[in-house]
C-alpha cells in the first residue's frame, strides 16, 4: 500500500478518513438510541480492543450520534483512587452546557 494514500494513520482519538469495519457497532448504537428514546430497556455496549484500533474514535462517533438526537453525553475515566461523584458531576455539567444552545429555552439551562 502506498504510504501516502494509506487511510490508516494512527493517532490518539483522531478520526480516520473512513470508519472501516465498525458498521455493526454503529448500527447497534443506533438501535440503543432509538430504544432508549422510546423508553425501552437496552443492554449496555462494551467497546474493547488493543491500543490504536479506534475505540476512542468510535466513542466520539457515538457522542456525535447522540448529540444529533439532542442527548447529552459525558466522558468519565474511572480511577481506583478517586470517587466517582466528581467525574460524574463534571460530565453532567459539561453535557448540559453542550446542549444548552439547542434547548428550546436555553436561558433555563443555568437553573
Amino acid at each position: 500500500m502506498d504510504p501516502v494514500r494509506n487511510p490508516y494513520a494512527p493517532g490518539a482519538g483522531q478520526r480516520p478518513p473512513e470508519l472501516a469495519g465498525r458498521d455493526r457497532e454503529l448500527q447497534q448504537f443506533e438501535i440503543v438510541l432509538e430504544r432508549v428514546a422510546r423508553g425501552r430497556p437496552e443492554r449496555s455496549m462494551v467497546i474493547t480492543g488493543l491500543r490504536g484500533v479506534g475505540k476512542t474514535v468510535l466513542l466520539n462517533t457515538f457522542k456525535s450520534m447522540a448529540m444529533q438526537r439532542l442527548w447529552g453525553t459525558g466522558k468519565i475515566e474511572a480511577r481506583p483512587d478517586q470517587s466517582i461523584r466528581r467525574p460524574v458531576a463534571a460530565a453532567l455539567h459539561l453535557a448540559i452546557r453542550e446542549l444548552a444552545p439547542r434547548h428550546r429555552a436555553p436561558e433555563r439551562i443555568e437553573e
